[in-house]
């Protein structure tokens, strides 16, 4: 297995535990334990990354979504401590990239945040973000929540 793919079985078993210990002490809004371990061991987060940025700009939140769940599933945002908010956005042919409210990932299917066309974005980083920090964070789903650990490189 490659060190740069999160993959439930067993690289994301530690921060399953933790979600799993929020979502049963309701320490944890987005968790529902409607989501079986299942879906999770099913779901692979591969090249995650942030990209370097500074203090009250955007840094691009890099990464690939391999969903091999059965079903379909919705990524409708990812946050961090590290910034105040952020978003979901997609080139569109004449707007140009515009915010969405959310990217459905099918069964069997990859979608790949780090092309030009599709991107998450942390907005208004409240402290710099260098090359080399480790950066946590949270990506959501329609159903779920999974904390990342991400590192920050261009």
């Amino acid at each position: 297995m490659r060190l740069d793919v999160i993959k439930g079985k067993p690289a994301l078993r530690a921060g399953l535990a933790i979600f799993a210990s929020l979502m049963f002490s309701e320490g944890f809004g987005h968790a529902n334990a409607d989501i079986s371990k299942d879906v999770f061991d099913a779901i692979s987060i591969e090249q995650l990354s942030v990209e370097p940025a500074t203090q009250g700009a955007s840094a691009r939140v890099k990464f690939a979504i391999e969903n091999e769940s059965g079903q379909p599933l919705t990524l409708t945002g990812v946050s961090s401590g590290t910034a105040s908010s952020g978003a979901l956005r997609l080139r569109f042919p004449i707007t140009g990239m515009s915010p969405v409210p959310e990217l459905a990932i099918l069964d069997r299917e990859r979608l790949d945040l780090g092309t030009s066309h599709v991107e998450a974005v942390l907005l208004d980083v409240r402290e710099p973000i260098s090359h080399g920090d480790t950066v946590h964070l949270t990506l959501h789903f329609r159903r779920f929540s999974i904390p990342v650990v991400a590192h920050a490189h261009p």
